[in-house]
């Protein structure tokens, strides 16, 4: 996955990064082309204009490299038939293992839930 996608904007913890990086099951992980191929030319079974399922989450980490929340955003807006919720996780990286990003990730989840099982 290193070659066709940037792992090295996992998170933006140096160490942590080397271990990810060579952890076979995560930034270390090979592909098959069948997999890149089915990756490139996805295509959504509902498109999110009519996406009436439940309600939608973003915590989106306010230090993520990988999908900043200009990427996310557009995509979201689209969504008009669900509740969208969108929360930032203070210096969270993509993969947001920094500890204030950990705590508004609880803390989302958490009112997240509650809001919806109302």
């Amino acid at each position: 996955m290193s070659i066709p996608s940037k792992m090295s904007a996992l998170v933006n913890d140096p160490d942590c990064l080397k271990v990810m990086l060579k952890d076979r099951t995560s930034g270390g992980n090979k592909v098959s082309i069948k997999f890149m191929s089915t990756y490139m030319s996805y295509k959504p079974e509902i498109e999110p204009e009519d996406f009436t399922i439940c309600p939608v989450l973003l915590t989106q980490p306010d230090a993520d490299r990988w999908t900043p929340k200009r990427l996310s955003d557009p995509f979201l807006d689209k969504l008009t038939r669900v509740k969208v919720t969108r929360t930032l996780l203070r210096n969270g990286s993509h993969y947001p293992i920094e500890s204030t990003a950990l705590i508004d990730l609880h803390e989302a989840v958490r009112r997240f839930v509650e809001d919806n099982l109302k």
